[in-house]
């Protein structure tokens, strides 16, 4: 017959041993298991927490994290850095006749009354045409003093104010209306637009009305004699001619830096 107190041990060592293995099954303090990875930000290597480590993106994109496109990076705290990334709403119509493109910061004048008959009483309508310079009184080769200047970007940027009350305001608001560099209008050329594919012009079809005409820049060509050509868009093919600034053929699209 066994003593009371040794079946008294014998249980209490069956039980403690029993409560040992449960907590350790269930990685409890009575078990020391693998301690979890500890994240290091700018060693390289995405853990943990860390959405990117340097040049570990852990595979993601602009596109997968949601934008349009551009170039994802990571930035030194191993977050996401965005800023070369495009975002989905390029575009943004602010209800004044312009549309403010988000990609270049540029806030472009839109058109009208696309109908095959100019009206230069409308600056904004889609059949006008404009010279570029070099006509007669012209103070050196190649002035721009062309239509473009004295009358369509006269007209969008009159203002007038008696020092108090805007009398007449400027197109928008604004008085800083300019022709665009070759590059800023190469940048709204768009050949998958719907327009582009209905054999229209290739502009973004957020632009809505415009002609498939020549668009002229504020960009001079090198060909001589120098400054008697500008560079300018054909908007229906992406063709970049050289025009004589004389010619009476550019349509124009105006543009200032969005504020």
């Amino acid at each position: 017959m066994s003593h009371p107190i040794t079946k008294f041990h014998g249980r209490r060592i069956v039980i403690g041993l029993a409560a040992f293995l449960a907590i350790a099954s269930l990685g409890g303090t009575g078990f020391a298991g693998p301690k979890p990875l500890k994240a290091v930000c700018g060693n390289g290597v995405a853990q943990a927490s860390e959405a990117c480590d340097g040049g570990d993106l852990r595979g993601q994109t602009c596109q997968s994290i949601g934008f349009d496109g551009g170039s994802l990076a990571c930035a030194a705290n191993c977050t996401w850095n965005t800023g070369g990334c495009l975002s989905l709403l390029r575009f943004i119509n602010n209800g004044d006749g312009t549309l403010t493109d988000l990609d270049t910061g540029l806030q472009w004048e839109l058109k009208d009354h696309e109908d095959g008959a100019p009206d230069y009483w409308n600056p904004h309508d889609a059949d006008n045409t404009y010279s570029w310079g070099n006509l007669p009184g012209c103070a050196f080769v190649g002035c721009p003093n062309g239509t473009l200047f004295t009358d369509f970007l006269g007209r969008l940027n009159h203002h007038v104010s008696d020092g108090t009350n805007v009398i007449f305001p400027a197109f928008a608001g604004h008085s800083d209306w300019r022709l665009p560099t070759i590059d800023e209008l190469a940048t709204i050329f768009d050949n998958t637009s719907i327009a582009c594919k209905e054999n229209q012009a290739c502009f973004p079809d957020e632009f809505g009305a415009t002609s498939k005409n020549i668009f002229a820049s504020s960009s001079t060509h090198d060909l001589l004699p120098a400054g008697t050509y500008a560079r300018a868009i054909y908007f229906y093919t992406g063709y970049k001619p050289a025009i004589p600034v004389a010619s009476t053929a550019f349509s124009v699209r105006a543009v200032r830096t969005a504020d």
